[in-house]
């Protein structure tokens, strides 16, 4: 799909015709008759990196233009990743004298973040001089590493002699053509490509929630630009006309909107309740207006509806009336009661109490078959059925297709977006409104009721007070918010570690809410993690192989042909269940969440969650031998760590000392000492406790029983009784904080008596998954209950909301139902 083609003179506002010659500093390095002495002058800039503001200074010569020195400081860029760019770009730019660098492999947002930074820095530094930005008509390739690993997205961009004309991406469903989501895709060709044609600039935000594939396209641009500059006879220094960052055009506007239902944060639980909030409208109303309109707004923060939801699967549900009629004989596909007192179970505490609230998990169990019926009528379908973890007979619906069903998990990626857009479309054809990278930040009080929110278009800068008669909250949690895992998850779970986010994820709202007045449940929860892990970084060295057969097999969760790298090493070496795990405090613990053996209840407890947001995997010489020349052989984790694909298994490494040595050169990430001793105190742990725990693993393995945690007899390798020892860190990767606000069965939220409802706030998803969840424990093992009440959640608040709002303050607008072609 291209960018429409735009004259330039519909987009060059302000732009002189003559405009071919533009105050780029002293970017005339090279051209004849340029000083050739002067002096140093000193400039600095801001840009958004990915973690937050990068700064770059520079030191540019104004005789000659070149770059002296260039200082970059990124303190919240994440370490190995954009902190490998903060630490590697200024070399390079000083080393080229200019700005015509690439950037470092796998940090491409926090790259371009640099080099538009360095720009501003580098105009400002040379002041009036300039320099030609002549093009040679004609279209232009591109590309850049993509989100997955080890493959390319191309771009082709179209120019006249001075101006960008059409950008040209490949289509998203056709996903063997480029290395990118596709629904991340999507939204960068609906939003990204005509923000830089209109401003002529790849220094223009990216769409938020796709930050990763907004900067990969747009250095695939950059790529195209710099080869018809070359072409048209231009310095490659002239790229800089196309990396000014425009300026917020609507900053200093503000816009009123009124509605009856506001729905903040439109991921699946959010989409469903303004789709039952419509039909609830259309169900109550009484006296219909000649157009049928509703008053529904829709807003989110991200670029692209549907949330963290498109990028799940499964969704537990009981019973759902009308579907077991349909394709189970009428017969129950569980015990409701049985479920409900082992959920009950989970719920309960080492001392007896009750963490959860057992009104709303019985609302919220009868009402999940409801949710997916009214999902089935509005146009889901779902994947085959299968047995939950832990209790035979769970009813878990997975995002057609599951994964027993052909397909990846890109083919339900983007199954999923069709279905959340045809339901936004069924509403916005009724009259509802949908504003997409749109932020709220507060919450509008009257009289104790929430009577709206205060917004702003994250783009253009303008501002929304939106008053709402009731507002239903679906933001997703806090999990982007540093500040706000320090501050509400206790203290073992506090601290970095990776997320799997849209960078959407700030908590805003839930602190609005409290602010309001708005009491929380367990939101000191520990973050939803299961058996997934991450390292902190990666590295970038290796080239990645991608299964070239003719008939490859397709890596299920990106979609595309398997790849993998030597890269994945250290991420494979801190999985392998050969190794020894030890937690933050150097104590043994390894994972047995997936015992359904037993169904013992304490299978419910992710040994990761125990260990707090990182742990440690412990090995010596002997691992790392028997890697070299049989493989990695018992691997125990989830496959989310990394973004190649899978490391061939019993595939013998014999560059792993290489690689190991290299993994020891980047911060956070792996570690090696002489003795067990020494090890301890590089990853910050007593060394005695380790010692002690090496010693009693060691038995362990001589014996061939673990006793604590019941590892199995061929996993149970000892790591000898002298170094050297190495230390991989993993993080717990979690997908999002579970703890929120205080709600009842009808999803209101409640004050901070626990009692009295704030009248006209409702709160769904992980804003309010807390209620259900054992603080204690963290996440339960029952699959899919996150999805389930996001879902169930929407269906039920949408029409509460409506209730609400016809009987304390009247519809403002009434409704006939409007016939709509429902997804397929």
């Amino acid at each position: 799909m291209a960018g429409r083609a735009i004259g330039r003179r519909e987009f060059l506002k302000g732009v002189a015709a003559s405009g071919v010659i533009v105050g780029l500093g002293g970017l005339a390095l090279t051209g004849e008759g340029c000083v050739k002495k002067g002096k140093v002058v000193t400039a600095s800039a801001t840009a958004q990196g990915h973690g937050g503001p990068i700064t770059v200074t520079l030191g540019v010569n104004d005789g000659t233009g070149k770059i002296v020195s260039c200082d970059i400081v990124g303190d919240d860029e994440t370490p190995g990743v954009g902190g490998r760019a903060v630490e590697e770009m200024p070399a390079k730019i000083v080393s080229a004298g200019n700005l015509s660098v690439d950037g470092i492999a796998g940090a491409t947002m926090s790259s371009m973040a640099i080099i538009s930074a360095a720009t501003t820095a580098y105009t400002e530094a040379m002041g009036s001089s300039s320099i030609q930005a002549i093009m040679a008509p004609g279209t232009y390739d591109g590309h850049s590493d993509s989100y997955w690993l080890g493959y390319t997205t191309p771009v082709k961009v179209t120019v006249d002699r001075d101006s960008i004309l059409s950008i040209e991406l490949p289509k998203p469903e056709d996903r063997f053509r480029h290395g990118e989501t596709s629904v991340m895709l999507k939204a960068c060709i609906e939003r990204l490509v005509p923000r830089i044609i209109q401003n002529q600039s790849i220094a223009v935000d990216a769409v938020t929630g796709a930050t990763v594939t907004s900067s990969s396209i747009k250095s695939g641009v950059r790529m195209a630009l710099l080869a018809a500059l070359k072409a048209g006879g231009s310095q490659e220094a002239a790229i800089q006309k196309f990396m000014a960052a425009p300026k917020k055009s609507e900053g200093e506007t503000t816009e009123r909107l009124e509605c009856d239902v506001l729905v903040v944060g439109l991921g699946g639980g959010g989409i469903l309740a303004m789709k039952s909030a419509l039909d609830q409208i259309n169900r109550l109303s009484t006296k219909p207006l000649s157009d049928g309109r509703v008053s529904i707004i829709g807003i989110d923060k991200a670029g692209k509806v549907g949330g963290k939801t498109a990028h799940a699967h499964a969704g537990l549900a009981i019973n759902p009336p009308k579907y077991k009629a349909k394709f189970n004989q009428g017969r129950d596909y569980t015990n409701r009661n049985d479920f409900e007192s082992k959920y009950l179970q989970y719920l309960t505490r080492s001392d007896g109490s009750m963490a959860g609230k057992p009104e709303v998990v019985k609302a919220w169990i009868d009402a999940t078959g409801p949710a997916i019926d009214f999902m089935y009528d509005n146009g889901f379908r779902f994947g085959t059925l299968e047995k939950g973890a832990f209790i035979d007979g769970i009813n878990i619906w997975d995002i057609a297709p599951a994964p027993s069903d052909p397909g990846t998990f890109e083919d339900r990626r983007l199954l999923y977006d069709g279905y959340a857009r045809g339901i936004l479309a069924s509403v916005v054809a009724q009259g509802g409104r949908c504003l997409l990278e749109t932020e709220a930040y507060e919450y509008i009080t009257e009289g104790g009721r929430v009577a709206g929110v205060k917004a702003r278009d994250l783009v253009t800068g303008k501002q929304y007070t939106i008053l709402a008669k009731a507002v239903i909250q679906a933001t997703g949690g806090f999990g982007d918010s540093q500040e706000l895992i320090d501050k509400w998850l206790q203290p073992k779970q506090a601290g970095p570690r990776v997320f799997f986010d849209l960078g959407t994820d700030d908590g805003k709202m839930i602190k609005a809410a409290v602010a309001a007045g708005a009491g929380t449940w367990n939101i000191d929860s520990p973050p939803m993690t299961g058996e997934t892990v991450s390292t902190y970084t990666m590295l970038h060295k290796y080239p990645a192989i991608v299964d070239s057969a003719e008939n490859p097999e397709l890596y299920r969760i990106s979609g595309r042909p398997k790849a993998w790298s030597l890269n994945d090493i250290p991420y494979g070496i801190g999985c392998d269940a050969t190794c020894m795990n030890v937690d933050k405090d150097g104590k043994l613990f390894w994972s047995t969440v997936y015992n359904t053996a037993t169904g013992a209840l304490n299978t419910f407890r992710p040994q990761t969650t125990v260990t707090g947001n990182y742990f440690y995997t412990i090995l010596s010489n002997k691992q790392l031998d028997s890697f070299r020349d049989k493989g990695f052989l018992y691997t125990k984790w989830k496959n989310w760590g990394n973004r190649y694909g899978e490391f061939p298994a019993k595939t013998p490494v014999p560059e792993i000392y290489e690689v190991v040595d290299a993994a020891l050169s980047v911060k956070n990430y792996m570690y090696k000492g002489d003795t067990i001793e020494a090890l301890a105190k590089q990853i910050g742990i007593d060394p005695a406790v380790l010692k002690k725990t090496l010693e009693t693993y060691n038995g362990y393995c001589k014996t061939g029983v673990d006793p604590q945690f019941g590892k199995p007899k061929n996993c149970l390798v000892d790591l000898g009784d002298s170094g050297p020892y190495y230390a991989v860190k993993l993080s717990n990767r979690a997908f999002a904080t579970c703890g929120g606000l205080d709600v009842d069965a009808q999803m209101r939220v409640l004050k901070a008596d626990h009692v009295t409802p704030i009248e006209g706030l409702y709160a769904i998803g992980v804003d309010s998954l807390g209620v259900i969840i054992n603080n204690e424990v963290g996440y339960s093992g029952f699959m899919g209950s996150a999805q389930s009440w996001s879902r169930t959640g929407g269906y039920i608040a949408g029409a509460a909301a409506v209730t609400y709002v016809r009987d304390k303050l009247g519809l403002s607008v009434s409704s006939v139902a409007m016939a709509y072609s429902k997804p397929k």
